[in-house]
């Protein structure tokens, strides 16, 4: 099949695990199919970004629009605060994807089991795919303090200049 030999892309949140959300943009279907068909996956943030727990950025949902209302009750029922993002030039309309589905952003406050909620959303039928991207960036750079940092799964922080190639 398709692959590629790298993705690089930012992330709406990131934890020292390199547990991502993504999908604030709305293109979170496109930008998971694209960065699970790529044999590394850099992420380039800012300090901002990284968090000690997921959560504090909405997690995006993309949701085919007929099951809203069902999709919608199980998220509450999750412990969730859903709400159906707008369009940007039309706060009365929803906001499309190029799929013509909806965004949903749901607010969970914190994520402390990232890898168990993304389970319970796969079980919600209506829930075309998740902003969670769990396992699949292999280094982060954050730049923290102005300075560059790398991080990698279950490694310390390093300076970006020791690196010589991709991280």
């Amino acid at each position: 099949g398709l692959r590629f030999d790298l993705a690089v892309d930012g992330a709406d949140e990131l934890d020292g695990q390199l547990r991502l959300i993504k999908g604030g943009g709305g293109a979170l279907l496109r930008e998971k199919t694209l960065e699970t068909a790529s044999d590394y996956l850099l992420i380039i943030a800012d300090s901002s970004k990284l968090v000690p727990t997921l959560g504090h950025f909405p997690l995006p949902l993309e949701v085919v629009p007929f099951t809203l209302p069902w999709v919608l009750d199980t998220l509450a029922k999750l412990g969730g605060t859903p709400v159906v993002r707008v369009a940007d030039n039309d706060p009365t309309a929803n906001y499309y994807t190029d799929q013509r589905n909806y965004i949903v952003n749901c607010y969970f406050r914190q994520i402390t089991d990232p890898e168990h909620l993304a389970g319970q959303l796969e079980k919600i039928p209506g829930i075309v795919e998740h902003g969670l991207f769990l396992g699949m960036a292999k280094a982060a750079i954050v730049v923290q303090g102005g300075a560059p940092q790398v991080l990698k799964p279950g490694e310390a922080a390093r300076p970006a200049n020791e690196f010589t190639a991709l991280p």
